[in-house]
Parts: structure tokens; sequence; C-alpha cells
């Protein structure tokens, strides 16, 4: 449908809107670019309280910043989206089903799209970690640079 060209331009607009994202949004949390969204009581508010509390919305925002200028920068971009894959399930469960403002539904959903995107673009790096009955493979035994050295 859309050719070759097409697909590879598409999805460094993805990653760069992606990265972009996540970075400004983990940057927002410790200098306020633009104010949060005042969310009424909800399950939703409950949930990102305790996050705080815990220290848990700082991890979640550390990861975001470091993941989105890895994807930025196209620096070990699978890492990337798996470590920020947890907090993109979070925040389309909050902003999707839980957000009574229609921008923030729309934002978490078009950031999973997004991260989904991607994950199906760099699809190579993760098909053999599905493997049904993996043999070990040590990297000193299978990586060159370590093997001369051992």
């Amino acid at each position: 449908m859309f050719g070759p060209q097409f697909q590879h331009y598409a999805i460094i607009f993805v990653r760069y809107f992606f990265g972009g994202f996540n970075l400004m949004s983990g940057l927002n949390y410790y200098v306020r670019f633009w104010p949060w969204p005042t969310l009424p009581p909800s399950p939703s508010a409950t949930y990102i309280d305790v996050t705080i509390t815990l220290g848990l919305f700082d991890v979640a925002k550390i990861i975001e910043m470091i993941a989105g200028l890895m994807l930025i920068c196209n620096i070990g971009v699978p890492i990337a989206l798996i470590l920020l894959f947890p907090v993109t399930v979070t925040v389309f469960i909050l902003n999707a089903f839980h957000s009574p403002l229609p921008h923030i539904m729309a934002s978490g959903t078009r950031n999973m799209i997004f991260h989904l995107i991607l994950f199906a673009a760099y699809s190579g790096y993760f098909l053999p970690l599905l493997k049904i009955r993996a043999n070990p493979s040590p990297i000193w035994r299978n990586f060159p640079y370590i093997k001369k050295y051992f």
C-alpha cells in the first residue's frame, strides 16, 4: 500500500514524535512547561497520588526522559521501547479509560498506538525473544570480541 520510502519516514516521524513527547512529559514533571490537568476525584487521581507518594512517579518520569532521548537520538531503540512499555500501558489505561478530558484520552491512546507501531517496526529485534525452547547462548561463547580475550 505504502512504499518503503514512505514507511521509512513514517517510522522516523513516529519515533521522533513519541520520543519527544515522552522526553517533554518527563521534563515537565520537574520543570513545568505547561500545567498538569486537574483531575476530579477518581481512581486515576488516587493512583497518581499514591505513585507520587511512593516515588514511583519519579521513576516513571526518569524512564520517560531517558527512553524519549534514546528514541530521538536513535540509540538503543529496542531497549528504550522495552523500558518505556510499562509506563505507556499505565498511561494508556489511566488516560483512555479513566480520564474525563477528551484530549487526555486521545493522548494516551495515541501513545499506545505509536508504541505498538514502533514495536512492529523493530520486531526483528523482539521476535527471537518469543522462541519457545531457547538454548543457552552465553555472551562469552558467541560474542567474537569477547571470545578472543578468553
